[in-house]
């Protein structure tokens, strides 16, 4: 006996020391990490975005029509890559040149439902401090008359806006043209905003204060308003102009779209925002996207709109981490990667975590699973998916897989053929759910219906067999299991920056392997002081929630 207990005490130790020495590792490996991306300094030429939009409506019984500007590629800006998708409408791409804009157009004539668009961006502006590149262009004669012709919103040939040249700007024909523009600049910035208490109320509670005429008349104006001002003004003295559109990318989540007035002086386009006082140049967080128009995104036909553009920094920058830092640390850095590799590495760094909560549940909580792997690919499947989708989806196969395995059960099949037979029956109702949940509006994504299709699957026959050879009882236990891990997973992995995490320190994964050596330590602990545990599955230890949920709720 004695020789036994020292056997188990020298055994005891050397797992504590491997635990220590894995989890002290870990934790060493990414402080290292840590201070080498603290100790880098992001490069000043250039910033990272990743840029998205989301759009929904439905349309209002007729054809319903979306214009959105996209980023395009300039020598400033930079587009690496970009992925768009969308449901229920036609959607066509233009690119356009002088002035170079990209332009999203979509029709829908949906009836019932709502309409979806979603775009991820990734761009670099490249920033280069103390040099402002101006749009440069010169104008050819027809160009010319058209940013100098009277439209709708620009009213040049009012007779309201001579008067307010010569009376209220004292702009003469003798006056060069920079003298023009800042008179026109200073005299749109001083109009008061229609808040203001000195504003008539109807002004207020009427879109009149955006129309040029009603601004020169009681000199109050919106934002729009005094872009349109502006914009009159300038082609009334013979200057072209027009508004243009963009974002403004800030370090917080929502991107901000903006408008200004570019006169064009000199062959070159100079912007200027009689709201905010901007002149002569862009800050460099504004991205140019769209010219002749002071909206990012517009509409038609369309109820029940919900639009958001999405702005984010890329961290850590690609170059300042990985391919100016030798060839070594580029191996060892999982940033460099396209973000497509990136994403699916994120996923499989994810998955011992996983599998450490499987481990939780059978060897503490004593609660059995079909497989050890099985709940962690339940969670990936459903990772991409929304939760109505994914409760849906999951139900519908689970219910017709399991009714289809019971009837090829009577056909006394070997494994594979049956297993073939259970999974076509999976593909065809993923088939019309999937159909049915997109004519309903509810689009769960090409990534969460592949998956759960083989995952749910052998869950179907692994739940089918344990049936056949404990009893439904037991096998309803393992698939609740199986579900609890599953749940505790997925709510793990949608936290927030969780697999930006695992990218960016993937030495976390020597931490994980010392939890499961504990965890595995403890099915084998023999501890008796402790009397809230009985007496698991196999002679494990753990908490008898199989026992208690056996006996008042499967009433065993």
């Amino acid at each position: 006996m004695t020789k036994l207990k020292k056997k188990k005490n020298r055994y005891t130790k050397k797992m504590i020391l491997l635990v220590t020495g894995l989890a002290v590792l870990g934790l060493f490996l990414v402080f290292l990490r840590f201070l080498r991306y603290s100790s880098v300094k992001p490069r000043e030429d250039y910033l990272n975005w990743n840029i998205t939009y989301s759009i929904s409506f439905s349309p209002n019984k007729k054809i319903a029509r979306l214009k959105a500007l996209l980023p395009h590629q300039t020598e400033e800006h930079h587009l690496l890559k970009e992925n768009i998708s969308y449901s229920k409408m036609d959607v066509e791409i233009q690119t356009r040149k002088n002035p170079v804009e990209r332009i999203l157009s979509a029709v829908s004539q949906l009836k019932i439902g709502y309409v979806k668009l979603e775009a991820q961006f990734n761009l670099r502006k490249n920033l280069n401090p103390g040099q402002f590149s101006q749009n440069c262009e010169v104008l050819s004669h027809h160009k010319q008359q058209k940013y100098l012709d009277e439209e709708i919103n620009f009213p040049v040939r009012n007779p309201i806006v001579f008067e307010t040249l010569q009376n209220n700007l004292h702009i003469n024909e003798n006056d060069r043209t920079h003298e023009k523009l800042i008179k026109i600049f200073n005299f749109c910035l001083s109009l008061h905003s229609p808040s203001q208490e000195n504003t008539p109320l109807f002004l207020r509670e009427n879109s009149l204060y955006s129309n040029v005429e009603a601004v020169l008349t009681h000199l109050c104006a919106t934002p729009t308003g005094k872009r349109r001002t502006m914009t009159t003004l300038c082609r009334a003295c013979g200057i072209p102009s027009r508004i243009s559109a963009g974002l403004q990318l800030e370090d917080r989540e929502e991107a901000k779209p903006r408008a200004w007035v570019e006169a064009h002086m000199d062959n070159a386009w100079i912007p200027f925002d009689p709201e905010t006082g901007l002149s002569y140049h862009l800050p460099e967080n504004i991205i140019p996207m769209g010219y002749n128009t002071d909206k990012i995104i517009d509409t038609q036909n369309t109820r029940h709109l919900i639009t958001s553009i999405y702005a984010k920094k890329n961290l850590p920058p690609v170059e300042l981490t990985s391919r100016e830092s030798g060839t070594f640390i580029a191996l060892i850095d999982f940033t460099r990667l396209p973000s497509r590799i990136e994403n699916v590495l994120a996923v499989l760094l994810l998955m011992p975590l996983g599998g450490l909560i499987t481990s939780v549940f059978h060897n503490i909580l004593g609660l059995k699973t079909f497989g050890h792997f099985t709940p962690t690919l339940l969670a990936v499947s459903f990772m991409y998916a929304e939760l109505i989708p994914g409760i849906i989806t999951f139900l519908a196969i689970f219910i017709v897989g399991f009714s289809s395995r019971f009837f090829v059960e009577h056909l006394k099949l070997t494994k594979r053929p049956r297993v073939s037979l259970v999974l076509i029956s999976v593909s065809i109702t993923l088939a019309f759910t999937v159909s049915a949940m997109d004519y309903l509006g509810l689009e769960p994504g090409s990534r969460a219906i592949l998956l759960p299709m083989v995952a749910i699957s052998l869950l179907i026959e692994r739940f089918t067999r344990n049936t056949y050879k404990a009893g439904f009882n037991f096998a309803v236990g393992k698939l609740t299991g199986t579900l609890a891990a599953a749940c505790c997973s997925l709510l793990l992995f949608r936290i927030d920056g969780l697999q930006w995490f695992f990218i960016n320190f993937p030495e976390v994964e020597f931490i994980i392997a010392a939890a499961l050596i504990l965890v595995g330590l403890y099915r084998e602990k023999d501890d008796k002081s402790k009397p809230f545990l009985k007496k698991g599955p196999r002679g494990g230890r753990g908490f008898g929630l199989k026992k208690i949920f056996a006996r008042f709720i499967l009433n065993e």
